[in-house]
């Protein structure tokens, strides 16, 4: 029984925990002394989990997490989710009409630690590159596939 028994510690992941898409050595240092002395680190990031591997790559040590900005409850390691909450009929015609709507406007659909692209942009790219993320094309009858 460590003096962090009982405590649970959870970071967001850009600009917190992570710096220009690395986590310090100070920090991690900080996590293991937490865990090692009875405490429990998760994330708790907007990040999904395929773009949240990368950062818990360079952790030592990672409990289930919450993604998605509250979307899914999901163990990195088991690739199991506690909880998740998927896409509605209603989410899928949205994102239909605004890809009909606002043909600029990049779409991206995330399924555990899947990524797929509805409508590909250059901030598509941009995000996928930052976070890492390997990507799908989807066609719309593969959006329907995703609820």
């Amino acid at each position: 029984m460590g003096i962090f028994s009982g405590c649970l510690l959870a970071a967001d992941a850009d600009e917190t925990l992570v710096t220009n898409g690395v986590v310090p050595q100070r920090n991690n240092e900080k996590i293991k002394f937490f865990v090692e002395n009875g405490g429990v680190f998760s994330l708790a990031t907007g990040r999904v989990p395929c773009a949240a591997r990368c950062v818990a790559e360079q952790l030592d040590t990672l409990s289930t997490s919450i993604f998605g900005n509250g979307c899914i409850a999901y163990n990195l390691d088991t690739r199991e989710a506690l909880f998740e909450y998927l896409l509605d009929s209603d989410d899928v015609k949205a994102a239909k009409k605004a890809k009909e709507l606002f043909s600029g406007v990049g779409i991206q659909c995330f399924y555990r630690e899947d990524t797929y692209v509805f409508n590909r942009t250059d901030r598509t790219d941009e995000h996928t590159a930052y976070e890492k993320i390997v990507w799908k094309p989807l066609s719309e009858a593969e959006l329907h596939s995703l609820k």
